[in-house]
């Protein structure tokens, strides 16, 4: 099986993806240490943070046991290349972006497009989408930092 089959399939196995959008290497760290620690083993950290890129590469290079980690916030073909070069084994984006799919497709790694309307579906599936990412559920505590406690929480909702 493809590194994009097994990712495919991880996702929907797990059923939640954390999203860590944080302005630092080391808040997106400790979020990502934290929704761990919740029993949360798949990641996405979102490129809309200045440190977004280190912090996926010092996860990917020890990374915790079971742990699917992906990039976020991916709005170019530079973007991706970045990402998959830093450890990234699935790559997210909130709208499609066509160059991301051939160069995903040329790394290996799962593109996730943001999809909202049936015509944005089927140009993802035109463009060789296999996955398309269509909401997200928001917990985190009143400073902005995730914590294990919601992150347990949103396990629970998914069982």
């Amino acid at each position: 099986m493809s590194d994009i089959g097994e990712a495919r399939l991880e996702i929907e196995r797990r059923r939640l993806v954390a999203i860590v959008r944080r302005a630092s290497a080391e808040s997106a760290l400790a979020d990502a240490q934290a929704i761990i620690a919740g029993g949360i083993k798949a990641l996405e950290i979102s490129l809309a943070g200045d440190g977004a890129l280190e912090a996926i590469g010092e996860i990917a290079a020890d990374p915790p046991d079971g742990v699917l980690l992906g990039a976020g916030t991916i709005r170019s073909a530079a973007d991706a290349e970045a990402a998959v070069a830093s450890g990234a084994a699935f790559l997210v984006s909130p709208h499609l972006v066509p160059p991301v799919v051939e160069s995903a497709r040329e790394h290996g790694v799962l593109y996730i497009p943001g999809v909202f309307t049936a015509s944005e579906l089927a140009r993802a599936l035109d463009a060789g989408a296999v996955a398309v990412a269509v909401g997200s559920a928001l917990a985190r505590e009143a400073d902005g930092a995730a914590s294990a406690e919601s992150a347990r929480q949103l396990v629970e909702l998914t069982r």
